[in-house]
């Protein structure tokens, strides 16, 4: 991060110069002059686009921007098309740059690091196309013939050869147009140990079974797979939902991810070394989880090559030494399972009998803007409105989502009634825990839920540090899922 921070200066410095950034430029950065901001490839969401072109032309001064597509990635062109975007008056010339590319690396095939680089690359440009795949309306042949396409075309002579476990991740495995790992090679970490549960189970086929398991590790075992891009949350896709993340100022800042485990029995890594009686078994997905469980199974999720590589792509997560790895976290309670237990900003006079949220006086809190009475009993420790909820109702995770909707990101346009806020944060609790009926007919929610602190000396959360930021991961023991929820507030400048 210093260095980055190093590097951003001497460019604001600088009478003159070129930058090569990733996304972290793209908002709340104020570079003065910028007078040109080229995009390579198409950029996630529409509102990515915009912020990064946002970068020039600022305080009434002149700037362009260019934005170069992939073949494939012409449809993105649909979600901008209402913005005045033209056609390069020379874009035939342009194709000549594969040609300026091939000469320019020669040294592909005899040099290691750069065949090793172009691996990295391809596997990060296939985490890319997959998170974007629905905005560019790209298929599974699409993404795979586009990220080979960009390094073919940059003087790779072969597609670079992925990890079985990343290709099970995006669900490509199977397809003819990649080059997978025939199994997992002794240089990869296997991230799941299979106990031997034969003896545990009442079932005659255990043996078989257990057999079966055996000779699936030996052809392709992995441990998880990812659906990015809010895959298995319906309320992050709702039509009617998921405009208030845009307008409440989330936006390209939130993630929301599903980790499956790709097992019948089992929801751990190897890297999680624990005896047969804390795994957790179908027949036993009733069972709690311990805390010491958790927070192995935390340790090894933010350790694993293949879960960093999608979360430093697509959130702020950054884990520079994995070793040193230590989640800190704190776990959320889930008692409350009614929207009555907001009742509670009526009767302090927060809300009126009609959901208008009353207003006051802005005033900044460490940072965060005080515009209403909701957000003063929420955050303002001073204030005799925060005693409205008591210190055990701030550990419920349905305070949290409500707090965190309320709040927002930089760009928040709030509401001037509770109502979306109560509907959106319904949609929310249903989306990522798992609920039953229990033996009195009562809500239970099975799922586990941590908000994650800190990830000690190994790595750090958020690229800046904010009252607004969190991160939780949720484990589902009825589905055998991990969900991750995050937010990495970013200012606007």
């Amino acid at each position: 991060a210093s260095a980055r921070m190093a590097t951003q200066e001497r460019f604001k410095e600088a009478r003159s110069g070129i930058l090569f950034s990733s996304d972290v430029s793209a908002r709340g950065m104020d570079y003065p002059n910028i007078s040109l901001v080229i995009q390579f490839g198409a950029p996630a969401t529409r509102e990515m686009y915009i912020h990064r072109v946002g970068r020039t032309a600022r305080a009434g001064k002149a700037g362009d921007a260019v934005l170069i597509l992939g073949e494939l990635e012409q449809a993105f062109l649909a979600a901008v098309q209402d913005l005045p975007l033209q056609q390069h008056a020379k874009h035939d010339e342009l194709k000549r740059v594969n040609e300026l590319l091939v000469k320019a690396t020669t040294s592909w095939l005899s040099s290691a690091p750069l065949r090793a680089a172009a691996g990295g690359a391809f596997a990060s440009l296939l985490v890319h196309y997959k998170a974007t795949h629905r905005v560019l309306h790209m298929q599974e042949d699409d993404a795979i013939q586009a990220s080979s396409d960009l390094l073919l075309g940059c003087g790779l002579v072969d597609q670079p050869v992925i990890t079985r476990r990343l290709a099970v991740m995006l669900g490509i495995e199977k397809n003819p147009l990649i080059q997978c790992a025939k199994r997992l090679g002794d240089q990869e970490e296997l991230m799941l140990e299979v106990p031997d549960l034969s003896l545990r189970r009442a079932d005659p086929g255990a043996e078989e079974m257990k057999n079966q398991r055996s000779r699936e590790m030996d052809e392709d075992w992995v441990s998880i797979t990812n659906m990015p891009m809010g895959g298995g949350f319906s309320s992050f896709q709702n039509p009617e939902i998921q405009p208030f993340f845009e307008k409440w100022g989330f936006g390209a800042d939130m993630e929301t991810q599903l980790w499956g485990v790709i097992s019948e029995d089992v929801v751990f890594w190897k890297s999680v070394n624990m005896d047969h009686d804390q795994y957790r078994t179908q027949d036993s997905s009733r069972s709690q989880v311990t805390s010491e469980s958790f927070q192995e199974m935390l340790d090894a999720f933010f350790k694993d090559r293949e879960v960093l590589s999608v979360l430093h792509a697509s959130t702020g997560v950054r884990v520079i030494s994995p070793s040193k790895v230590a989640v800190q976290w704190q776990p959320m309670s889930t008692k409350v399972v009614s929207m009555s237990f907001f009742n509670k900003l009526e009767d302090a006079g927060c809300i009126s009998s009609s959901g208008h949220i009353r207003g006051r006086l802005e005033e900044d809190w460490e940072d965060v803007p005080i515009v209403n009475m909701i957000r003063e009993a929420m955050l303002m420790e001073e204030s005799e409105l925060y005693e409205t909820f008591s210190p055990e109702d701030r550990r419920e995770f349905l305070f949290r989502i409500f707090q965190h909707l309320v709040f927002g990101g930089a760009s928040n346009q709030y509401e001037d009634h509770v109502e979306d806020y109560f509907k959106a944060t319904k949609a929310v609790y249903k989306d990522l825990l798992s609920v039953r009926r229990n033996d009195t007919g009562d809500v239970e929610v099975l799922s586990t839920v941590a908000s994650v602190e800190s990830l000690s000396d190994g790595g750090v959360l958020y690229r800046k540090d904010s009252l607004l930021n969190f991160c939780y991961v949720i484990h589902d023991p009825v589905v055998r899922h991990v969900k991750v929820w995050y937010f990495g507030f970013r200012a606007l400048w």
